[in-house]
């Protein structure tokens, strides 16, 4: 009778635990790095407020990097590119340097997010980052 008992309080216990404890959402990219998306949009929210202010050497008629690759649809229009910067330890992984980049349209609308591994002066490779599928 006891056992049911401290067993039904610590059911009760762990599921009141699992409500507050949350897991952030992530995009992992194919370098095996899981970026938080918090970490992405704060980025891209950085990116619009110094275009808006004019900062970086940036404005809203210009607010990025071009970026010159394609986008996903015809409509978007030209795109915009930025490094950001990742949590210690990401930028160094497995003996080569990534550089971590959000793609997005003139209105800050995110429409790619990369990790891109430099090779050298001229040499990349881009891996994508695609939200993990496991915070849906």
């Amino acid at each position: 009778m006891r056992t049911a008992t401290l067993l039904a309080f610590f059911g009760t216990w762990l599921g009141s635990l699992a409500g507050i404890v949350r897991f952030e959402p992530q995009y992992l990219c194919g370098n095996d790095v899981h970026i938080p998306v918090s970490h992405v949009n704060s980025s891209l929210d950085q990116a619009q407020e110094q275009a808006i202010n004019c900062q970086q050497g940036f404005n809203i008629g210009s607010p990025g990097y071009l970026y010159d690759g394609k986008p996903k649809n015809r409509a978007t229009g030209q795109l915009y590119w930025r490094p950001i910067n990742v949590p210690e330890g990401f930028g160094f992984i497995d003996n080569h340097w990534y550089e971590y980049i959000i793609v997005y349209d003139i209105d800050f609308k995110l429409q790619k997010f990369e990790a891109v591994r430099l090779k050298g002066l001229k040499e990349r490779k881009v891996f994508k980052c695609k939200y993990d599928l496991r915070y849906l």
